[in-house]
């Protein structure tokens, strides 16, 4: 928002307005005389408060060129009910192809989250307390965020409580009990094939790539990702994965999935991972980043000094249109994201080309972080030359 922009929302007055009998309803007139209604409704059995307005019955927010004074004077009306009322769960939502709502939206919620405390768990619903609940939300923000920009905030006590801390020193054998590691490393009397088969034979499978499979093994009372090489070149996958995992300065930038352990040796036959949620489409992938992915790629590359010719004369105009290809009130996630991932570039082996695929993210703490960084160094010529 432009200085002037924010003085004028700095000092704007809101419009008289009133609250409807019921108290689940309030409504004002603006300047050029249209009717403006906020409406509270119950969206479900789950304590779920839907919040909206509509001017002469119409969601559109266009009019008299009066915004700042509707903003103003919807946010009073929201922060009063909110005083008499203390919801667990606000909701808003928003056609993605109406800027102006999603932009107010947007900023109510900062507000809201200033001055009374609650949460944004949008698309981070595991932040509740309450886990049906949490499907619950979970189920809908994926299923409206095709067609529109969704918000939940939480009050405080429906959160679940921080994890007591998990960093327990991490055990020289964090395999399951039952588990013989040394069937499990690179030795005589065993061989890619075999340790495969010994870990399938005891572990739930999650996935597969053309040279490693992922399965889902308990440790510390959690589920984690255990990974184990197929060929040689998942355990070349394997080795560059836990180089950049395990770097003591990129793991601290939440951006990658935290690394649990590995099979020391010189061959890195298997690693262990936490368990992230995962990404259903690349859809889903845009609202948690902020921005289609090739678009915060693209960002990247400009700290490098590339930019397209044919759409811009200059790096910072080639940035000014990335930009508006940015979710309304995301601009600031879009750009650390872009600063981590250059960074990331630029002091590791991992190639990012690789993240264009959505399966090779995921959501870790309410956070996106990569979940595959094997494609790197050393796996990348082994690629090239098939």
């Amino acid at each position: 928002m432009r200085a002037n922009e924010i003085l004028t929302e700095l000092f704007t007055q809101p419009y008289p307005y009133r609250f409807g009998s019921t108290g689940n309803w309030a409504e004002f007139k603006a300047a050029d005389g249209s009717d403006v209604e906020v409406r509270f409704n119950k969206f479900n059995d789950y304590r779920v408060i839907n919040i909206s307005f509509e001017r002469n019955g119409r969601y559109s927010l266009t009019g008299a060129g009066d915004s700042f004074k509707i903003m103003a004077t919807v946010v009073k009306i929201v922060g009063e009910w909110i005083q008499n009322k203390n919801p667990p769960i606000i909701m808003f939502t928003a056609d993605l192809d109406e800027p102006s709502r999603v932009q107010l939206y947007a900023r109510l919620t900062q507000k809201l989250i200033q001055q009374f405390g609650y949460t944004d768990i949008s698309g981070h619903s595991k932040k509740l307390a309450d886990k049906e609940l949490a499907a619950v939300l979970a189920a809908m923000y994926w299923d409206f965020s095709e067609e529109k920009r969704v918000f939940f905030l939480a009050r405080q006590d429906m959160l679940a409580k921080p994890a007591a801390a998990t960093a327990a020193p991490i055990s020289e054998a964090p395999l399951p009990p039952d588990w013989d590691e040394a069937e499990m490393v690179a030795r005589k009397g065993t061989t890619i094939k075999s340790r495969l088969q010994y870990a399938l034979e005891r572990a739930q499978r999650l996935g597969a790539g053309s040279s490693r499979v992922a399965m889902i093994i308990p440790y510390q009372g959690r589920e984690t990702v255990l990974k184990v090489a197929k060929n040689r070149k998942g355990l070349a996958q394997n080795a560059e994965e836990v180089s950049i995992l395990g770097d003591g300065y990129f793991s601290q930038q939440g951006i990658l999935i935290p690394l649990i352990d590995y099979a020391e040796g010189p061959e890195v036959t298997w690693l262990q991972t936490e368990l992230a949620q995962k990404i259903p489409d690349n859809r889903a992938l845009t609202n948690l980043l902020g921005a289609d992915i090739r678009m915060v790629l693209e960002y990247v590359k400009t700290y490098s000094g590339k930019f397209r010719l044919s759409r811009a004369n200059n790096v910072e105009q080639y940035r000014e249109i990335i930009m508006k290809e940015v979710l309304p009130g995301r601009e600031e996630d879009f750009i650390t994201l872009a600063e981590k991932l250059y960074d990331l570039q630029q002091g590791t082996a991992l190639d990012l080309e690789d993240l264009y695929q959505e399966a090779n993210w995921g959501v870790y703490q309410g956070r996106p972080v990569i979940i595959d960084a094997g494609y790197a160094g050393s796996v990348i010529p082994m690629y090239r030359m098939r």
